[in-house]
């Protein structure tokens, strides 16, 4: 089990039903019967906002049941906290079962929790009719609104377990809740950075993507010839000094197919101006260069990673008009293991993906995919896909796209976006003005971000 990375960088305000505060019953022991849904944030919501003792998952397949159980129980644990789960399999088109195994554990004594947040019509009503026949046991019915944040008294009994802990998650937190993992660096070469988001770097960020969203072709040229001088002619990890031949490089950009330009005046320029490399000089056949660290080494080297960070540090700094932050966390370059089983020590590799940007509104997920160039439809497919999968009916999906126009299918896509739920951010029009993405500044990028885990 990997060690919980959970640093919610924000509160969500968690609102509640109508409960008169003399009314709100506090037990410390108590049992939260869940009706096990495949969008898993429903399953475990409302042991997130109150520890409970107990959890009793409910649902048709006891197989699929304990697989999740275990998760859960390694969720809460890291959150510091030790709840049991249990799982009873009942069929799923018989309501008589479902309200016999209800009642055998209700009659049981206790204090209990049916959470009417997940689970399919059938159960509800097996929950109503078990309510109904217990009505001088201590049975509380409630739900949680996840998109909302409020938890309603379904019963309207006054006696809800009010929340003690705030609802948000954290992204690695949302992958595991849905039964994947997300692999770092230190796992696995290539996969997700941790990077450090200090103010200098964050500056850098700001520079560069002042230089790219110039003209984002021309940036994508330039971090590919970066790209080509550092992986075939300076290979070594953390070397920031770079010195080749000019035609060396020139002859293996262009054996890879792509263009060959290096402009001072186009870009790199703006770069030693801004500091973010350090010198820069090309004279008697050679290249030098040396990079400001590695950290900006490693987004110049990559054509759309420049976007991907101004987008995540736009998410990062995206406040409320409270002051409150919108997002309560954020990765970027998020590489998900979809079952959580495998790589070098499983003797196995199965679905991998990975997201551009990822954040968390409380506990709504916003999955992003930057494109910095030509959009091609599949990534539209490759996007919903996971979404779907890692935030089920509850995930939001973003793309952001600095020249969707340019492309010839760019009609097409759009009204295919449209079709998948996915929302096309590439500017906006207010009052009659007309203005690109690449246009916008940081308080405009900023208002537009805050508003993807609702649109």
């Amino acid at each position: 089990m990997k060690p919980s990375r959970y640093h919610a960088l924000s509160g969500t305000t968690l609102r509640s039903g109508r409960v008169p505060d003399s009314k709100q019953k506090e037990v410390k022991k108590m049992t939260y019967i869940e009706f096990f849904d495949k969008d898993h944030i429903e399953n475990i919501c409302s042991s997130i906002l109150k520890t409970p003792e107990k959890v009793i998952l409910f649902g048709d397949s006891a197989k699929h049941m304990r697989a999740h159980a275990k998760r859960y129980s390694d969720i809460m644990k890291d959150r510091g906290a030790d709840v049991e789960f249990v799982c009873r399999s009942v069929r799923r088109n018989s309501v008589s079962d479902m309200t016999r195994e209800l009642s055998s554990i209700v009659g049981s004594g206790g204090d209990f929790v049916i959470d009417l947040t997940g689970g399919e019509d059938l159960f509800l009503v097996a929950a109503g009719m078990t309510a109904e026949r217990y009505r001088d046991r201590p049975v509380q019915l409630q739900r949680f609104n996840i998109r909302s944040s409020i938890e309603t008294d379904v019963d309207e009994d006054s006696n809800m377990f009010m929340p003690t802990d705030e609802a948000k998650i954290s992204v690695e937190e949302n992958i595991r809740i849905y039964g994947g993992d997300v692999v770092f660096a230190e796992e696995r070469a290539g996969a997700t950075y941790r990077w450090d988001m200090s103010p200098g770097f964050r500056q850098d960020i700001r520079s560069m993507w002042d230089i790219c969203r110039k003209d984002p072709g021309l940036w994508n040229i330039h971090a590919n010839v970066f790209d080509t001088a550092d992986r075939y002619i300076s290979p070594e990890e953390g070397r920031l000094a770079v010195c080749v031949p000019e035609e060396q490089l020139k002859n293996e950009v262009r054996r890879q197919g792509r263009k060959y330009v290096f402009s001072y005046e186009q870009v790199i320029g703006g770069l030693v101006s801004a500091g973010v490399l350090r010198s820069f000089s090309c004279k008697d056949g050679l290249i030098t260069y040396e990079y400001r660290d590695g950290q900006v080494r490693r987004c110049l080297t990559s054509a759309g990673r420049t976007l991907e960070m101004k987008i995540y540090l736009t998410a990062l700094e995206a406040r409320e008009s409270s002051g409150e932050p919108t997002y309560s966390d954020a990765m970027t370059g998020v590489f998900i293991d979809w079952d959580g089983r495998t790589g070098p020590d499983s003797g196995r590799y199965g679905t991998e993906n990975e997201i551009d940007v990822m954040m968390m509104h409380g506990m709504v997920p916003v999955f992003v995919s930057c494109k910095n160039g030509v959009v091609d439809i599949d990534e539209l497919y490759k996007l919903n896909t996971v979404a779907g999968r890692f935030g089920g009916k509850y995930a939001k999906k973003v793309l952001v796209a600095s020249s969707l126009d340019e492309n010839d299918n760019s009609g097409h896509l759009r009204q295919r976006a449209k079709d998948m739920g996915i929302r096309i951010f590439d500017g906006f029009s207010r009052y009659g003005v007309v203005k690109s993405f690449t246009e916008m500044d940081d308080e405009e990028l900023s208002a537009a971000v805050r508003t993807f885990w609702s649109d």
